[in-house]
């Protein structure tokens, strides 16, 4: 889903290495599909909740990679992005 940082959302952020971008994976999220690095799978792999939702914002996916105009207005922001998240969570490998 779309919010807007000025809305104060509650969401923790994800900070990991974005490694080999030959080995990937797929995932669902919200209904839609996305091919995601080894190693963020691992990470997401290893913060999610069994039984419980929760926010997590990740730069791969928050960020439209494919569109340049948004990855060059969105990076720019990661830094208040990561500021306004409940926690940042580190995902070393």
């Amino acid at each position: 889903r779309t919010v807007r940082l000025e809305d104060n959302p509650a969401f923790e952020a994800l900070s990991y290495e974005w490694r080999d971008p030959g080995k990937s994976h797929s995932i669902s999220v919200g209904g839609k599909r996305f091919r995601v690095t080894a190693n963020l799978w691992n990470a997401l792999h290893n913060v999610r909740h069994e039984t419980e939702a929760r926010a997590i914002w990740v730069d791969a996916i928050s960020i439209d990679q494919t569109h340049l105009d948004e990855k060059s207005s969105q990076v720019p922001l990661m830094s208040l992005i990561y500021r306004r998240a409940r926690s940042v969570l580190i995902f070393l490998g």
